[in-house]
């Protein structure tokens, strides 16, 4: 993928925030996990999660939370970040256990650190880029 084409069914589209310093470094940290190549990226800030983004929800802003696109399906918060874990192969698809949690309950977890992550990690000046390695993996 060099940048504008879209993805398909095969892929599962991570939207980030990409000023968050921990949401750019778990995207790195999932770049280099996955084994298949089945994940792809956008950031929050990014015109094609604007699109994705507005075509849902309307245009009400950029959302504060990661989102996940497979199959015409869309996955926020605690549902995102467990369809990540389940794409990603053992060991890390053992975090599903946590779906016998209410997902109010992951939600709150996933709320408590999104609500403290730009002070507790910071916040870039810029967007993450794309390396020339893993620019196949992103979408602008």
């Amino acid at each position: 993928m060099a940048g504008n084409e879209q993805p398909d069914e095969q892929h599962v589209v991570v939207l980030f925030d990409g000023l968050c310093n921990l949401c750019s470094g778990v995207v790195q940290w999932l770049i280099a996990r996955d084994r298949t190549g089945v994940f792809r990226f956008a950031s929050l800030q990014s015109a094609y999660a604007k699109a994705v983004i507005d075509g849902v929800y309307g245009d009400t802003g950029t959302p504060d939370s990661v989102m996940v696109l497979h199959r015409g399906r869309i996955y926020e918060k605690s549902d995102a970040v467990l369809y990540i874990a389940k794409h990603l192969g053992t060991p890390w698809r053992w975090a599903l256990f946590a779906k016998w949690m209410p997902r109010t309950w992951r939600d709150a977890i996933y709320d408590g650190v999104a609500k403290h992550r730009l002070h507790l990690f910071g916040r870039r000046q810029s967007c993450l880029m794309p390396t020339i390695e893993n620019r196949w993996r992103w979408i602008e």
